[in-house]
């Protein structure tokens, strides 16, 4: 069950937010902890007690610094970078831990985090589909599973599942639509 949660901010709440009103906080947290938690979900590649402890950090740094925020408008671009300093601070940590304590891996592929983009793209790709699907029916789950993990042709999915091939192509089809609205609104939500 989805539910939308719509927050209207004025400048009064600005000033609420500049002396940190429990309030207002409450509401913004309200507001935006979907994103935030899912952000920091698909960054730490569903590492749940990551993902909660950076997503705390990051409401406790804006409580922080709440009494630099200048517009309401700014507020979810105020808490993104926020999260994403967060979670550098984060990186920046396991690297100096690692090297202190000597971990073998080599000085050329730490050097200022020589991490390849492309590769953390797609483990973020692989993670939101894996959310997607979690949300999905049961039905379309074992499907797409059975096609594109099992690498299964439409015929033994058919024989799998005691259904036509018709039917299978009709709930590929119907899986891989909904798949796509869940995808989406993961996304959305980040």
């Amino acid at each position: 069950m989805l539910i939308l949660i719509f927050i209207i901010f004025n400048d009064e709440d600005l000033i609420k937010i500049q002396n940190r009103d429990p309030d207002i906080f409450e509401k913004i947290y309200k507001k935006y902890k979907a994103k935030l938690y899912n952000y920091f979900f698909i960054k730490t590649n569903g590492n749940i007690m990551l993902a909660e402890e950076l997503f705390s950090d990051t409401f406790h740094s804006a409580l922080i610094s709440a009494p630099k925020l200048k517009s309401m408008k700014n507020v979810q671009s105020w808490l993104i970078s926020i999260a994403n300093r967060r979670f550098i601070d984060h990186l920046r940590s396991r690297y100096k831990n690692k090297q202190q304590y000597g971990n073998t891996l080599t000085e050329e592929k730490i050097d200022h985090y020589d991490i390849n983009c492309s590769e953390i793209q797609n483990n973020d790709k692989v993670i939101m589909t894996k959310l997607a699907l979690n949300n999905l029916r049961d039905k379309y789950r074992d499907i797409l599973t059975l096609k594109y993990i099992e690498n299964k042709s439409q015929i033994e999915i058919a024989e799998l599942t005691n259904k036509s091939v018709l039917s299978v192509q009709s709930i590929l089809f119907r899986a891989r639509e909904s798949l796509k609205k869940e995808l989406l609104k993961i996304t959305r939500d980040n």
